[in-house]
C-alpha cells in the first residue's frame, strides 16, 4: 500500500513540475459540464445551492454514501476501460465485458463506455433505461479491490437498486463514478491513468468532481 501511495505521489509531483505536457501524452476530460446539468434540472440545481445533498450529484459526481469518501491518495489510479456501448436492453454481464483478460491490480479503477450520456442525457430515458451491470461484474471488482467503478450513466444498477450498490460497494471501500462523458476518446485496450478531484464534502451521499483520463 505504501509504495501504491509513493507511485501515486510521485505521479502528481511530476505533474506540477513539468513545464510542459510531452507531444505523445493526450488528456480527454470526462467531465459532464455542470451547467448542461443544471439546465436538465433546472429546479434541482436551484435548490442545490444551498443543499450540498443535492449539489454533490449534479454533473459527475461520485457516490460515496456517507463515508469519508476518497482520500487524497486515492485521487490519481491506472485505469481500464471496458466498451459495452453495444448494450441498452439488459444487464452487462461477464461475458460482454474483457475482464478475465485485463491485468486489474487493487487501487485501479475500470470504467465502463455505454455511450448512454451521449445519446440519452437529454431524455426522459437517462434515468430509466440505462444500462447497467450485473451483480457477478460488480462483485468481479470488489475482489479486486478496484479503487472506482466509473461509468457513463446514472448508475451501476436502475431504481432501488442504484442506493443499495452504492452502499454496498462503499462498505467495501470501492464507490460508483457516474454520468461521465467522452469515453468513446479513449483508446481501448490500453491501459491510462485516471485522476479524480472531489470538492471536498464529508458524510454525503455524493461529490461533485473533475475528471481528467491521461493516455
Amino acid at each position: 500500500m505504501q509504495t501504491k501511495q509513493s507511485e501515486v505521489s510521485a505521479e502528481l509531483l511530476r505533474i506540477l513540475k513539468s513545464p510542459s505536457v510531452a507531444p505523445t501524452e493526450q488528456y480527454v476530460d470526462l467531465t459532464m459540464d455542470l451547467s448542461l446539468a443544471c439546465e436538465r434540472f433546472s429546479q434541482e440545481s436551484r435548490n442545490a445551492i444551498t443543499n450540498p445533498e443535492l449539489l454533490g450529484h449534479m454533473g459527475t459526481h461520485v457516490d460515496i454514501m456517507d463515508t469519508d469518501g476518497l482520500t487524497p491518495d486515492r485521487f490519481i489510479s491506472r485505469a481500464h476501460l471496458i466498451n459495452v456501448c453495444d448494450i441498452f436492453d439488459r444487464e452487462i454481464i461477464l461475458d460482454d465485458t474483457n475482464l478475465n483478460n485485463l491485468d486489474i491490480m487493487p487501487g485501479d479503477s475500470v470504467l465502463f463506455r455505454t455511450d448512454w450520456a451521449k445519446q440519452k442525457f437529454t431524455t426522459k430515458d437517462y434515468f430509466i433505461s440505462h444500462p447497467y451491470l450485473a451483480y457477478t461484474v460488480i462483485d468481479f471488482l470488489l475482489e479486486k479491490k478496484v479503487n472506482l467503478i466509473c461509468l457513463d450513466a446514472p448508475g451501476v444498477r436502475r431504481g432501488i437498486e442504484h442506493k443499495e450498490i452504492d452502499i454496498y460497494c462503499a462498505k467495501q471501500n470501492v464507490f460508483i463514478l457516474e454520468n461521465m462523458i467522452n469515453l468513446d476518446q479513449l483508446v481501448p485496450n490500453k491501459a491510462f491513468m485516471l485522476y479524480c478531484f472531489p470538492l471536498k464534502f464529508t458524510k454525503n451521499t455524493g461529490i461533485t468532481c473533475r475528471v481528467i483520463a491521461k493516455q
